[in-house]
């Protein structure tokens, strides 16, 4: 687990690490949802330009 910071505009930077491990690459889409919890669930959103 690691701590980010939520810049002054709602903007978050995933660590390296982290999109390295899951594949991911600046401009993927992502799907944002809250939790029961009180957390925040991202996942890539599996958009493909058709």
């Amino acid at each position: 687990m690691e701590v980010i910071k939520l810049g002054k505009k709602g903007q978050l930077s995933i660590p390296k690490a982290i999109l390295k491990r899951l594949g991911l690459e600046g401009e993927t889409m992502l799907l944002v949802e809250t939790t029961a919890d009180g957390g925040i669930l991202l996942r890539p959103a599996g958009v493909y330009p058709i």
